[in-house]
C-alpha cells in the first residue's frame, strides 16, 4: 500500500459519512489554525468550559474562577 493510497483512505465518520484520510488531517489542521486565531479571552473560556465538564464526569476538579 503507498502513501497515495493511504491518504484516499475513507473514514467512516458517523452514521453516515464518508470522508478520505487525507481531508480528514486537512479539515482537522483548519480546525486547529481557527483555533489559534481566537482573542485569549475566548481561549479561558474555552477551558473553563471544558473544566465544568470533566468536573462532572469524574468529580472533584478545580474549575478557574474568571
Amino acid at each position: 500500500m503507498g502513501e497515495k493510497d493511504i491518504e484516499e483512505t475513507k473514514i467512516v465518520i458517523g452514521e453516515n459519512k464518508i470522508i478520505t484520510r487525507k481531508k480528514l488531517f486537512e479539515d482537522k489542521a483548519n480546525f486547529h489554525k481557527e483555533q489559534a486565531r481566537l482573542p485569549f479571552e475566548e481561549k479561558i473560556r474555552i477551558l473553563t468550559k471544558l473544566q465544568e465538564i470533566a468536573s462532572r464526569i469524574k468529580g472533584d476538579r478545580i474549575i478557574w474562577k474568571v
